[in-house]
């Protein structure tokens, strides 16, 4: 940049790409772009801060200047860094020492603050040991000054503590750390001195906050001094801090080795305990943080100082009254240290005071049928997955141990609960809780004994029959928690004919109704019955023969998703059933009118027909996922089907609905594959997978994914695959996967997601099937080596973890080879993986690999330290010395090899990585850690000399690491 800069010019390109139209938008942000580029542009950032009159103009800049400092300051002079951090200074200290642009520039005030906490990363405290002297000192120049130092301080603390783990080496990060604990006494006395005087709000709260990220990490003795606890503790009295206040409290009592938790506890609670009424029971809204640490701090001194805690009751109090606020976060907290909690055998009358509270504050579960919206009218609105389902297993696990020793009392409190209701006016105000009720019953299935059980339930239903009489006119909410509730009570169910036969004559008349939702509803009820007495192994003939009647008429009533519910429902009914005659009668009965439906849209190219076909299809798979191998026996009779079905669907690869039908031939097939032991014979579906591997070789750039997923899932899943689907499918899957489906891949990393993705789990499954095979198949072992390679060189994590993982299952088995094959398969193909796995690794692009890739840059290296490969890794033709042994070449070739990747680095600095990476190959933890600190090392980019003591550094600290070992 030699001409001269027209700042002018610049404001208003970066002005258009703001505020302009689409077109002037992309002009300037190519020349944005280029600018930001341009390795010159930082010369120029002080000229654009001093002209710019655009905000956004002088961000740009600070940001150019912001990377330069993370990555070429070291290039600079001492002198010339001098010039730059004085010059950030002067403007930083110039806009907070006047009381009016620091309020009007407060943004770009704190930009700047970014870009001299970089400068302190590098400088401090070898270059500016005197910085954090010089920052306190500063601050007792004028109050503005003084609040924008502290801030400074909290970044810097900020950076250092919480951020620095993937922008610091471990010599630097534990450097800093050091630095601000030997510091910390002069920044806990400026923190103290203005919290002692100043009057100052914004002063105090920026104080409070600086002293609150400290308390995370400061050296405990400072954490106790009188003096600082008297001063927090004044805060807690006070409103704006309160919250600061008592954050700071709850991090010293998280600090490591904490001296005097009483003494916190002696503070806190008093406070919190006169603040009640405040705190909790006003608007909770308003309060929620201030609550949130309040829950905080009890569950610590509760579980980490309890012998601190005078007066266990009332603390314990204190936290159910927090429990009782509907908010799902601060119910998580509390509901996590209640599960604990209720583990105890004392503390009975609490734990029934939290009962009662469980059930005033009881989460929805899943898939529950809503009927109240939030404007109190009754709707219908099915829930197929809650994002409370954790917190509902926990308000379940503290119900069920309270209830496992106190039943009675349980059932009293819900029991009492449903009287009040019924008393009520207007029962349709009380909608809410009588959710909560039912969910709060279902949460007590499993819990109770027989006897129990039966008179709890009895009493329940009874409670809820009275309350569905009371009103009649709208009696939805009503019916779909005595549904719910049976539903979670099969075992009841089976015991009580005449409660059962109430349930199905509600059920089955609610599934004639024109009500869409309501279906949902009962379908899911039945649903959940069925399930239930598959669980328990309950068989009941009231049941399967009432279905059974009535399911040819109720089937036909139904959308596809309820018809989908019902068919599954009755696959749960058949596993009960005492005999595999009775279970295949039945299934035979209930898929009767489905495979005529089938056999006759076979042939038939009509919509209604197509659409026939995949709904036949899904009812399949859902009775198939069920019934397991069992559905083996239907499966059988349908395949010639299946087959006719399938071929017909693959002439027509662009139909939107013959693809689906293909689709869910695959799902069916996958479904039923997954669902068997593994010692089924599959032989039976062998036709129909030719087919379908036909088909995906014939489809070409219409291939389907699942045909890959479904080959994985085989191979996965059936023991001995050789001996029922070799050579046939082994060999066409052979094919596919390198004939026809590798050439899609390799063109780039992007096109074809989802195939390639499959493609490369199919690879590993296959691997570990057949190594052995794959071994002495030489042409074949090598399309794996690069199928493995292009893998691990995608950024897609998925796929490059995969192809990372297969790697190194293939080098631990190449070890266990015999002599003749391990040896050719070192000679051939060691260093191409080593070498390709390092440039990966040192590629920015594909980092989300680093902890398999390193794993087998350690292990190939062990394999060479250790002795394990008795071969040469290396041609001797083509190296100076062919007597080396296999460390020279590696230590030689891998030091050449990152020579020539950095060609700035000094050599010592990579002599120094090579060693330890051989030194540490045993020990995959601190090889880790050496290539992360080189990694962000080489970020840097250093002048010479720099780069030289930096490599001096390095060693140094590795030798006090070795000594401190």
């Amino acid at each position: 940049m030699n001409a001269p800069f027209d700042v002018t010019e610049l404001d208003r390109t970066v002005k258009a790409f703001y505020e302009g139209n689409d077109t002037r938008r992309q002009a300037a942000q190519a020349v944005i772009t280029d600018f930001q580029k341009d390795p010159n542009s930082w010369q120029i950032v002080d000229q654009i801060l001093e002209q710019s009159s655009y905000l956004q103009t002088k961000f740009i800049a600070l940001n150019i200047l912001e990377d330069f400092i993370r990555v070429r300051w070291n290039t600079l002079p001492v002198d010339q860094r001098l010039v730059l951090r004085n010059y950030i200074v002067k403007m930083i200290v110039d806009i907070s020492s006047n009381q009016s642009s620091f309020q009007s520039q407060k943004l770009l005030l704190n930009k700047l603050n970014v870009v001299l906490v970089q400068i302190v990363k590098k400088e401090w405290p070898k270059h500016w040991p005197t910085f954090m002297q010089e920052i306190v000192e500063s601050s007792f120049a004028g109050i503005t000054l003084c609040e924008n130092n502290i801030k400074i301080i909290r970044l810097l603390s900020e950076e250092v503590f919480d951020y620095s783990t993937s922008f610091l080496t471990q010599v630097k990060m534990k450097r800093l750390k050091e630095q601000m604990k030997l510091d910390f006494s002069l920044i806990i006395d400026l923190c103290n001195k203005v919290l002692m005087s100043a009057n100052q709000r914004s002063l105090i709260m920026e104080t409070m906050s600086t002293v609150q990220n400290l308390t995370t990490w400061m050296p405990v003795e400072y954490a106790y001094e009188d003096n600082f606890i008297q001063l927090i503790q004044t805060k807690l009295y006070e409103s704006p801090y309160q919250l600061l206040a008592l954050q700071c409290f709850n991090g010293i009592l998280n600090l490591e080795n904490t001296m005097q938790p009483k003494k916190v506890y002696d503070i806190v609670f008093p406070y919190i305990n006169s603040m009640k009424e405040t705190i909790i029971n006003s608007n909770y809204e308003q309060n929620y943080t201030l609550i949130k640490e309040v829950a905080i701090f009890v569950i610590t001194m509760l579980t980490k100082y309890k012998n601190c805690v005078s007066d266990i009751n009332q603390i314990l109090m204190y936290l159910l009254s927090i429990s009782r606020i509907s908010d799902i976060d601060i119910c998580k907290i509390c509901t996590g240290y209640w599960e604990t909690f209720v583990e105890q055998d004392n503390y009975r009358q609490i734990q029934r005071e939290l009962a009662v509270v469980i059930t005033e504050t009881m989460v929805m579960p899943n898939d529950i049928l809503r009927v109240q919206d939030e404007d109190g009218e009754i709707i219908q609105e099915y829930v197929k997955q809650s994002d409370t389902a954790a917190l509902y297993d926990s308000m379940q696990h503290i119900l069920q141990a309270i209830t496992k020793r106190e039943p009675e009392f349980i059932q009293s409190v819900l029991h009492d609960r449903l009287l009040k209701i019924q008393m009520a006016s207007d029962i349709t105000t009380h909608y809410d809780m009588l959710f909560k009720i039912s969910w709060a019953v279902g949460a007590l299935s499993d819990t109770l004994t027989v006897e129990t059980e039966k008179i709890f339930l009895k009493t329940i239903v009874h409670d809820y029959v009275q309350l569905s009489e009371k009103t009649k006119s709208q009696d939805w909410a009503i019916v779909s928690c005595t549904l719910y509730i049976s539903g979670q009570y099969p075992r009841f169910l089976s015991f009580h004919h005449d409660f059962m036969n109430f349930i199905l004559q509600k059920i089955f008349a609610l599934l004639y109704e024109l009500n869409s939702d309501v279906k949902d509803m009962v379908c899911n009820t039945l649903l959940k019955v069925s399930q239930g007495f598959h669980k328990q192994s309950l068989q009941n003939e009231v049941l399967s023969e009432t279905l059974l009647k009535q399911f040819e008429l109720l089937s036909t009533h139904l959308d596809q998703h309820q018809a989908s519910m019902l068919y599954e429902s009755a696959a749960y009914i058949i596993l009960t059933m005492p005999s595999l005659d009775l279970q295949l009668s039945y299934l035979n009965s209930i898929m009767a009118r489905q495979n005529t439906v089938f056999i006759h849209a076979v042939g038939s190219s009509s919509l209604d027909s197509l659409k026939a076909i995949i709904q036949y299809l899904k009812i399949n798979i859902v009775i198939c996922k069920v019934l397991g191998s069992l559905y083996g026996h239907h499966l059988k009779q349908i395949i010639p089907s299946l087959i006719e079905c399938y071929k017909i669907a693959n002439d027509d690869e662009h139909s939107l609905l013959h693809k689906h039908i293909r689709k869910a031939i695959i799902q069916l097939l996958e479904c039923f594959i997954l669902s068997i032991n593994s010692q089924v014979d599959i032989s039976e579906i062998q036709g129909l997978l030719q087919v379908i591997a036909a088909g995906y070789v014939q489809s070409n750039d219409q291939r389907e994914p699942l045909v890959l997923s479904l080959l994985t899932d085989i191979f996965e899943k059936i023991d001995n695959p050789v001996a029922t689907v070799w050579p046939a499918i082994l060999n066409q899957t052979i094919d596919i996967v390198f004939s026809h489906t590798l050439s899609m891949l390799t063109q780039n990393f992007s096109d074809f997601p989802d195939i390639r993705t499959q493609f490369y789990r199919l690879l590993e499954v296959i691997v570990k099937r057949y190594l052995q095979d794959i071994f002495r198949t030489p042409e074949l072992l090598d399309s794996v080596i690069n199928c493995i390679i292009w893998g691990t060189k995608h950024t897609q994590t998925e796929i490059s973890h995969t192809a990372l993982k297969t790697c190194l299952f293939v080098l631990d088995n190449a070890l266990q080879e015999d002599d003749d094959v391990a040896s050719q398969f070192f000679e051939t193909y060691y260093v191409r993986i080593l070498t390709d796995t390092l440039e990966i690794l040192l590629d920015p692009d594909c980092r989300n690999g680093f902890e398999y890739q390193t794993q087998i840059i350690s292990k190939m290296l062990r394999m060479i330290q250790e002795g394990e490969i008795y071969t040469r890794v290396f041609n001797p033709e083509q190296v100076s010395n062919p007597l080396m042994s296999n460390m020279e070449f590696l230590q030689n070739y891998i030091l050449d090899l990152l020579t020539n990747t950095y060609p700035l680095l000094q050599k010592s600095q990579l002599e120094v990585l090579v060693m330890g990476m051989f030194d540490y190959s045993d020990d995959l933890q601190r090889f880790q850690n050496d290539i992360q600190d080189f990694l962000i090392d080489i970020r840097e980019v250093d002048e010479e000399s720099v780069g030289y003591e930096r490599a001096q550094e390095e060693t140094e600290a590795e030798l006090e690491l070795l000594r401190n070992i």
